[in-house]
């Protein structure tokens, strides 16, 4: 169990900076999610992580060793890749192999280990197929087993949920929290799914355009987000921001937001210094859980949440409520 030290990292393609001084600590046995939207820079860093590609500046560290000059095959970690990455001449077992050809084992121990992996995933009756005989949630257990045989230090996760349903994405998220019960093994895991994320992370970082936005466990990060862009890339339905002006002549910072759930239905603040709402529905959609509402005000669209047992108002009729003082969040990016 190794931690990863990424010190001022830079990586451009052609004149585009894909990753822009990047400093990030993932503890020993932590869980870190890299949360950000299509081109943000996730998979170019892991990627360098990885050794599959060369920072133009800055150092990674596993552990004491500097890893950015060393081949892939020397580092002490293992990739889940978005695309299986499972050798399709190769059977399910032969593909386990070749994980563990580097290890110097012999073939009791080689034997061993992929019948316990097998096992561990459930996948033992599959173990002579070749990867087109798999289905799409079986070639990703493969997936998560070929990486994982050889019992590697670090976990590198690039999307691995993004091509199944969400039943399978249901298994696969087990599957990632018994691992880290299993065994003590630190984990980097890229996404753009805000709920994925908060589900497998001890920490996230939100990355945009390249550059590191916010860090912080989820609870820091869905309360109290340190840019716009963090915001709406946490929560349930992200957030409403609008110029702090709006609320108060006297904010420092350029911009105020509120989560949907924070909006309360009512006619009376209980503070002086929260938000009064009193806008123009658009339309409501019944989600099971409650009621997303849209809505006209200030000038803008608002997102606004009700609890299941609220009366949802229709299009056109005004809807009342308040944002409590300690539930906006200020921000100046």
């Amino acid at each position: 169990m190794s931690q990863i030290e990424i010190d001022r990292v830079s990586k451009s393609f052609g004149g585009t900076k894909a990753v822009c001084d990047v400093s990030l600590r993932i503890a020993p046995g932590e869980r870190l999610v890299l949360l950000g939207p299509s081109g943000a820079g996730k998979t170019s860093l892991l990627r360098m992580i990885a050794g599959l590609e060369k920072p133009d500046q800055g150092q990674i560290r596993i552990g004491d060793q500097e890893i950015h000059r060393l081949p892939p095959t020397q580092r002490r970690l293992a990739v889940v890749p978005q695309d299986y990455a499972l050798y399709p001449q190769l059977t399910l077992r032969g593909n386990l192999e070749t994980s563990l050809m580097k290890l110097r084992l012999s073939r009791p121990q080689i034997s061993e280990r992929i019948a316990a992996t097998l096992e561990q995933f459930e996948l033992e009756p599959l173990a002579d197929r070749l990867p087109s005989q798999l289905s799409g949630g079986q070639a990703q257990r493969a997936s998560f087993a070929k990486a994982l045989v050889g019992r590697p230090e670090v976990l590198l996760l690039d999307e691995p949920l993004s091509q199944v349903d969400s039943r399978l994405k249901e298994s696969l998220i087990g599957i990632v929290e018994q691992i880290a019960a299993r065994a003590p093994i630190t984990m980097l895991l890229v996404t753009h799914e805000p709920m994925q994320a908060m589900r497998l992370a001890d920490r996230i970082a939100i990355i945009e355009a390249g550059k590191l936005l916010d860090v912080g466990t989820t609870e820091e990060v869905h309360a109290h987000p340190k840019s716009r862009v963090a915001g709406q890339l946490t929560g349930l339905f992200g957030m409403n921001w609008m110029p702090a002006q709006t609320v108060s002549p006297q904010a420092h910072q350029p911009f105020v937001g509120f989560r949907p759930e924070h909006f309360e239905v009512g006619s009376a603040l209980d503070s002086t210094d929260g938000l009064d709402i009193e806008a123009e529905v658009i339309g409501c959609q019944h989600l099971g859980v409650g009621y997303l509402c849209r809505v006209n005000w200030a000038e803008q669209v608002l997102k606004l949440w009700l609890p299941p047992g609220a009366c949802p108002p229709a299009a056109g009729e005004t809807l009342k409520g308040q944002v409590q003082a300690r539930n906006l969040c200020y921000v100046d990016k």
